[in-house]
């Protein structure tokens, strides 16, 4: 019994936690990131991977909302390729 009412107070607590999806915020003003000599000369390197999950009762259904926020820089043409072909998979 104990374990029923612990499973409904969490999942009351993401619904009441997750009812408004997009809490993350982009930096507005963000100033250009400072790379060193050495991260210049890598082919692509991940400066930013932000990953957030919501999750939400709507419509007596239980959905999860995902947002992906990456900086990738890329130096090379090969680079561009595997960083357009892994969003995209």
């Amino acid at each position: 019994m104990r374990r029923v009412i612990a499973i409904v107070i969490l999942f009351q607590a993401i619904n009441v936690f997750a009812t408004t999806p997009g809490q993350y915020q982009w930096e507005q003003q963000r100033s250009r990131f400072t790379l060193s000599a050495e991260e210049e000369k890598l082919p692509e390197l991940m400066i930013k991977n932000h990953v957030l999950y919501e999750y939400t009762f709507e419509n007596d259904e239980f959905l999860m909302y995902s947002t992906h926020h990456k900086i990738i820089y890329v130096n090379s043409n090969e680079a561009i390729q595997n960083t357009i072909a892994s969003i995209y998979r």
